[in-house]
């Protein structure tokens, strides 16, 4: 009974400290929003939308836009509209070439970004200890170590996600730092390799633990643009996760990276590599 009363005392408290504001609808400007992943051996195909004032609930997918493709600066063609705002083109992308999109509709700025994919990660090894200890929040964990070496003589940024059988993501806690100033994340981590640039990584996890008879662990390990890294990290700083869907909503933050020229969004490369583990649960 008491939580209730509480429950009750916040929501009182929440709004009578509201205050209403007047929001200038005449500052708002519509800019062409784009988002798009590309990776290796996958056809090309991007999101565009207009960004949309706050009240604004119409549609802001725009199936009549120009969008082109240029490859190494050199056009090769115009994507088509699929549906909900996709365009799609026949290009199939290659590693470490540079793609550019740029979009076209009337009485909005043009825009531009571009990106390249970046070299294929390797797992060396994955290592798992089931009954490790407890998770943060107090659930029994298991241990899980993913080895890879980083990509030499080059900037590298990763993207390293854990997932169950049914494709679900596994809550994990690192039990030593991937980077000191990367932000906190529990389902999937991006972070840079400046604390093993050149050199063997060994990062080891806190897994939320699975009581099922044979515990399935699909490892992800990505390499990313530092484009995408950037804008990973501004949109963690507004709570948000990049595996949220984050375009299908209409508006968009002008405070979040981005690498479209005149507008909003994101267009980066990636690379990615899979392996599994089987651990059989002993009775």
């Amino acid at each position: 009974m008491k939580s209730k009363y509480l429950t009750v005392l916040i929501i009182f408290l929440f709004y009578s400290c509201m205050e209403e504001v007047e929001i200038d609808q005449q500052e708002f400007s519509p800019k062409l929003v784009l988002y798009g992943a590309i990776t290796e051996d996958s056809l090309i195909s991007v999101k565009v939308s207009e960004s949309k004032y706050i009240t604004d609930t119409s549609s802001c997918f725009l199936p009549d836009a120009t969008v082109k493709l240029y490859e190494e600066n050199n056009y090769l063609e115009d994507l088509q509209y699929d549906s909900a705002g996709i365009f799609k083109s026949n290009v199939v992308a290659k590693q470490g070439t540079k793609y550019t999109i740029e979009v076209q509709y009337p009485n909005l700025e043009t825009i531009r970004a571009e990106t390249q994919i970046p070299p294929k990660p390797v797992i060396n090894e994955i290592t798992f200890q089931y009954s490790y200890g407890t998770m943060s929040y107090g659930e029994p964990a298991s241990k899980l170590v993913v080895t890879f070496q980083d990509i030499p003589n080059q900037e590298n940024y990763y993207l390293l996600s854990f997932k169950e059988r049914n494709n679900n993501f596994v809550f994990s806690e690192p039990l030593n730092p991937i980077n000191l100033s990367e932000k906190k994340m529990i389902l999937y981590y991006v972070f840079s390799d400046k604390l093993f640039e050149n050199s063997t990584a060994d990062l080891s996890f806190a897994i939320q633990q699975s009581f099922e008879d044979t515990i399935i662990y699909n490892v992800e390990l990505q390499t990313v643009t530092k484009d995408y890294y950037l804008y990973n990290n501004s949109l963690l700083d507004y709570g948000i996760s990049s595996q949220d869907n984050y375009f299908d909503f209409n508006t968009e933050y002008p405070q979040l990276y981005s690498n479209v020229e005149n507008g909003y969004g994101i267009f980066y490369g990636y690379n990615q590599t899979e392996d599994s583990l089987t651990y059989i649960v002993e009775k």
